[in-house]
Parts: structure tokens; sequence; C-alpha cells
């Protein structure tokens, strides 16, 4: 619904165009290849009929235009109206009532007051003493060599100005508000497209201000060539900000690879464009910007056909195909290329306002599906952050339960370690004393395990380091390990440790406990040690038991255990106490079976900072 609205007025915008009614019988043109011809000699000259207007392209040479105008009512004021409004130079000769040529000159070089019709546009007054009068115009521009000529009597050249004005007004408000609300839009979204846009649609609006020729009303009189370099320069960097816009809208739709390579590489010629404005020469700058524009809207039509799919891919596909015909028709004109019609002198208004009007369509929709993205996410955001304080919470409640069922369960098991120690001074050594001391045992390494999990889990684990000889606490771990005879030593050389002794023999110990859980009861523990890799290494292995080998997978999982290793008490915790604490300490564990032998190897450095 939006973009008929503005195609609307675009056709409102151009409806002043079509109601003109000119009396230029006939047209013909002379190139002046040195611009040297003097007036006496270019009208001995023979000219080119010409049967639209004169389009040239760029061209260092001097083009004449001589007219046939026919009025009505001979001896009324004619005004004869130059477009488009950005010509450097136009040179006008007419003859007076004497039958003497006069001569007047317009264009962005001259002050706008000396003019003698205030129009937009470069204009003639011109008092037409017969019915038919030929009039000569020299065209000398570093624009594009682009002349109509349209002639009307006074009194309705200034009905065309008012209704001109009229349309130009709703214009340049439609162009304006689109400039607002791009602002608007960055202000709230933040969003690096739609923030490129707004130097896109003001440089926009000054472009068009410059080609309809206001920039010549507003350049001082003392130095009015302002007006040429203005809009030289405006030209250069709408062109510029319209790269910049075009090329990040395609690249957030993910274009293939290569594309976006070139659309990244585009902009690279714009240094040297500015450079050669800078020392004067606008002619090769404003060829290139007209020859470019073209092969630039191909390419991105053809990434806007190849992006991925999309919620507005067709839209972009709309957008992109519609500016390949408004640029034809309005570029290819500029290089002398085409058959020139009317409309080709308002094509500039015409494709800043579509464009810019589906560019609007395309960015407020985006914009709306950027919010509720942004919506989304902030949604699943606020969930993850409510599940965090969930897991958070649940984690302080679990670490006081198990600082509870630590109190609670070690009095307890203090006073059975105790009544089985005196029953054992009174009744001797029995083996059902020793197989209750030895549940207690276990029951106070479960608890303890799951301490120190937690301990590592809450961040609260503490490193004292200090100087370790490793053979003596080797040593002292395997003495007082359940089964001493069991452990056999194979020591190796290895220099001091610095490392956290306590930790260590919880490490070792649990190392130990577990191959000697889960091996058969006559085979033997084997412990080695020695130097690797600027520190050292310590393993532990024993003969699988009938509870099978460890899956390599899930050895040092939490609460893992093998399907075999039910039958023995044991939490599940050991090897993922030894995996947190080798973590802790700067090392780590690696699990090593070889055929029926279960082997962990632990690494540590000898010293850390």
């Amino acid at each position: 619904m939006r973009l008929r609205i503005f195609l609307w007025l675009w056709l409102l915008c151009l409806s002043p165009a079509w109601a003109e009614q000119t009396q230029v019988l006939s047209r013909a043109y002379l190139v002046d290849p040195q611009g040297q011809l003097e007036f006496p000699r270019v009208r001995q000259q023979l000219f080119t009929p010409l049967p639209g207007i004169l389009a040239r392209g760029y061209t260092p040479t001097v083009t004449w235009l001589r007219i046939t105008v026919q009025t009505a009512t001979p001896g009324e004021p004619l005004v004869l109206r130059i477009r488009p409004g950005y010509l450097d130079e136009v040179r006008l000769y007419a003859q007076d009532a004497q039958g003497r040529w006069q001569q007047q000159v317009a264009g962005d070089r001259y002050p706008y007051v000396k003019r003698s019709y205030p129009g937009i546009t470069p204009c003639f007054l011109v008092h037409q003493a017969q019915a038919q009068a030929v009039y000569y115009l020299r065209l000398h521009t570093t624009s594009t060599s682009m002349l109509s000529v349209e002639a009307q009597p006074l009194q309705q050249a200034l009905q065309f100005d008012v209704r001109q004005s009229a349309w130009q007004i709703l214009y340049y408000a439609i162009l304006l508000w689109l400039l607002v609300w791009a602002i608007a839009d960055y202000r709230e979204s933040r969003d690096r497209v739609v923030g490129l846009f707004i130097p896109y649609q003001l440089l926009s609006l000054l472009l068009n201000l410059a080609f309809m020729g206001y920039y010549s009303m507003l350049a001082p009189a003392s130095y009015p060539q302002l007006a040429d370099v203005a809009t030289s320069w405006t030209s250069t960097l709408f062109c510029l900000a319209s790269l910049l816009f075009h090329r990040h809208l395609l690249l957030g739709f993910s274009p293939p690879r290569l594309l976006q390579w070139i659309l990244k590489l585009l902009p690279c010629y714009f240094p040297l464009l500015f450079l050669l404005l800078a020392f004067g020469m606008v002619q090769p700058v404003m060829q290139t910007n007209t020859m470019m524009a073209p092969v630039q809207v191909l390419l991105m039509a053809v990434t806007a056909w190849l992006v991925p799919p999309h919620p507005l891919r067709r839209l972009l596909r709309v957008l992109y195909t519609l500016s390949i015909a408004v640029v034809a028709l309005t570029m290819l004109p500029l290089l002398g290329i085409g058959n020139v019609l009317e409309m080709n002198q308002y094509g500039q208004l015409m494709q800043s306002l579509l464009i810019s009007a589906l560019a609007f369509v395309l960015l407020q929709r985006r914009s709306t599906q950027l919010r509720r993205e942004r919506h989304a996410f902030a949604v699943e955001l606020e969930l993850a952050q409510q599940q965090i304080a969930i897991e958070r919470q649940q984690s302080e409640e679990q670490s006081r339960f198990m600082a509870m069922l630590t109190h609670e369960l070690k009095t307890p098991m203090s006073v059975i370690s105790m009544a089985l120690g005196s029953l054992r001074m009174q009744l001797g050594e029995q083996r059902i004393l020793l197989h209750a001391e030895r549940a207690v045992d276990d029951m106070n390494a479960v608890v303890e395990r799951c301490t120190q999990a937690d301990r590592i889990e809450q961040g609260q684990l503490e490193i004292q380091r200090e100087t370790i000889v490793l053979a003596e606490l080797v040593q002292d771990v395997c003495h007082n390990s359940r089964e001493p005879e069991r452990v056999v030593l194979h020591p190796g050389t290895v220099p001091l440790l610095h490392s956290d002794s306590q930790l260590l023999r919880t490490v070792l110990s649990n190392l130990i406990d577990n191959a000697m859980k889960y091996s058969p009861s006559n085979s033997v523990i084997n412990v080695r040690w020695g130097a690797k890799s600027a520190g050292l290494w310590l393993s532990v292995d024993n003969v699988a038991s009938s509870a099978g080998m460890p899956d390599a997978s899930k050895v040092f999982t939490k609460y893992y255990r093998s399907p075999g290793a039910h039958s023995k008490t044991g939490s599940g915790l050991g090897l993922y106490l030894v995996r947190g604490l080798c973590t802790q300490l700067q090392g780590m564990v690696s699990y090593l079976p070889e055929a029926n032998i279960v082997r962990f190897e632990v690494w540590l450095p000898v010293s850390t900072r």
C-alpha cells in the first residue's frame, strides 16, 4: 500500500513536465571541437538536425544548438527555459528589434542575480518581434552535454514556475520525511544500515536540489562557481553514500562469498575520484560516476537474486530489479546512449523518490523484524538469567545440604569408630570388627569426596603450595592405604615438586583406592613415577576385575560407575574429584587402558606461579 502511494506521488511530481507546451519548431546542433568558433562563423556552418533534445554525453567539446521558435503573438515576451539546471555555461544569441545579435549568458558559473528571468534552471527572457525567429545556444560544461530548450510565453512560464514550486515542495517534503524517519529509527535501534541510510538520503536531497538548479540560487554573487564545485562534490559523495548503504544492506542477507568480496571492494576507487576533484578534474570524475552506476546496480540486483531464503528477499529483489530500469532510464542518456525522452530530464528525481521509497519500506520491515528478534532474544536472555538464578539457588541449597549432611554424619561415625576401636581392644582382632571399621572408613571417604567435589564446583578450594619430595609422599599414601601389601612401587628420578601436598595425597589415594576396589583381591597395584616435559608424571595401574574396563568417554564423569561396579561401595566421585584436583594443580589426568590393564596417569608441573 505504501509503495502505491509513493508511485502516485511520483506521477504527480512528473505531471508538470508532461503539461508543458513547447513552441520550438526545429532543432539542430553543431560540434565545435576546439571551442574557438566565433558566432558569425557558426552561422555559416552546416548544422545537423536534432529530432529530440541534445544528449552528447561527457565531452570536452563545445556544442552549438540552433532552434526555431514560433509564437502566435509577435512582440510578446518569451522565456527560453534551459534544462538541466546544473549546466556550467549556456550562451544565447538572439536578434533584437533592429536585427542585431545580442548575447546573454547563464549557468552555474555565473551569478544568479544577473539572469534575465529568475527561473530555477537557466532561463532567458527574449522579445520576439516576428512570428518565427532563430536562436543560437552555445553549451560548454564539465557535466554531461545534455540540453533541452522550451519556449513559453511569459505568463505561461510564470504559471509553470508556480506549479513547479508546488510539486517540488511536496517532493522535497517526502524526501525530508524519509530522512527524519531514518534519524528517529536509528536513535532507537542503532542499526548500522539505517545509520548509513541517513547520509544517503541527505545527499540524495542535496543532489536533487543541485540538479534542479537551486545551488545557483544559493551561491553568493561574488563566487558563483561555488554552485558548480558543490554540485560535483555532492554528486560524488552521494555515489559513495549510496554504494555504502546498499552494500551493507545486501551483506546483511548473507549473499555468496564471492559477491561479498566484490561488494566490499567496490568503494576502493573513490579516494582517487576525490583526489581528481581536489585538482579540478571534474569531467572524468562525473563520467566515472555515471558509468559505474549501471554496473553497480546490476551487480546489486544479481546479489539480491542470489541471497539465501529470507522473509524480505522478495522485497529486496523488487527494489534492485526496479533500480536497473530506473538507472538505465536516467544514466544512459547522460552518456549519450539511447533515445532521450522528456522524462529523462526528471530521471534523477524519479530515481531518488522511487529508490528511497522502496528502501524505506524495506528498512521499515527490516527494523520491525529486528525489533522482534531483539525482543525474542531479550525474552530468551531473561529466561536464561532466571534459569541461572534458579541453578545458583539450587547450588547454594546443595552446598548447605552437603555441609549439614557432612556435619550430621561425621559425628555419629566418629562415635561408631571409637566404639569399634574400644571393642577391638576388649575382644581382640575379630573379622566382624574389621569389616565394621572398613565400612565406617568407606562412609567417611564418601562424605569427604562429596565435600571436596562441592568445594571444587563452588570455587572454594584454596591451594597451599609447598616443596614436596614425591617418593616420600607416595610411600606415605601407600602405607596408609587399605591394603598396603598389594602396592608395588616403581620409583623414578624426579625433581622436587612445588605443589599442594594435601590435594596431591587426595589424588593419589583416590587412584590407589579405586585400583584396589576394582581389581582382583590377589593382584598387585603398580605405582610408577618419573620426569616428563618440564614436570613429572605418576601412574597407577591394576588388572581389571569382573567389573570390566571403564568407559573411556565417561570415566571422569560425575557419579559415573560402570554396570559391574555397583556391587562395591562408592559414590562415583573418585575419578571426577581426581580430574578436578589435577586441574586446580595446573596438571591433568589421563585414562590409558592396555588390554586388561586399567591405567591412570597424572602429569603435574614441577613449579607454578
